[in-house]
């Protein structure tokens, strides 16, 4: 138990589970873990990019865990301290579990809202009505790209 890989692995998992640490001194250890890991796993990832990408996604995930300072798979919506658990669960009984489901109905997410019958106070609506628009949207394509003979792209025959 003395080991510190053991005690940064605990720390990072108390960061992550949002646990309340037993001595204050663990407050300080955490800050410089934390500083110290996303540095550590940004160079892992610049490695890790070029030679395997299951691999550099799970640092990914990582990095996104030590920043949000939840686990991968929590509910989205626990970054946001205004929301109590009772709420999450709410949403989440609702079937609304991810950013885009919110971000769809900003405009009237109070009729929305009132439509999956979950009741939030007006302070925390008017909070994620003002929160929303400050997330990034992000809209992706792709292109399946083969190779020909001398290993440069060319677009697919589909």
């Amino acid at each position: 138990m003395g080991d510190p890989h053991t005690k940064a692995n605990l720390l990072l998992q108390a960061h992550f589970s949002d646990l309340p640490l037993p001595v204050t001194d663990y407050k300080t250890d955490t800050k410089s873990v934390l500083d110290q890991a996303i540095r550590v796993i940004q160079g892992m990832i610049d490695i890790a990019s070029s030679v395997a990408l299951d691999t550099t996604l799970m640092l990914i995930n990582l990095l996104q865990m030590v920043i949000c300072g939840q686990w991968i798979n929590d509910c989205p919506f626990q970054v946001l301290n205004f929301l109590s658990r009772q709420d999450i669960w709410n949403l989440s009984k609702a079937s609304i579990k991810y950013w885009p489901q919110l971000m769809q109905n900003k405009e009237g997410l109070s009729k929305f809202l009132a439509s999956k019958r979950i009741k939030l106070e007006a302070f925390k609506v008017q909070k994620l009505i003002n929160t929303l628009p400050r997330l990034p949207q992000i809209n992706l394509g792709f292109k399946i790209m083969g190779v020909d003979d001398s290993c440069k792209p060319v677009p697919s025959s589909k």
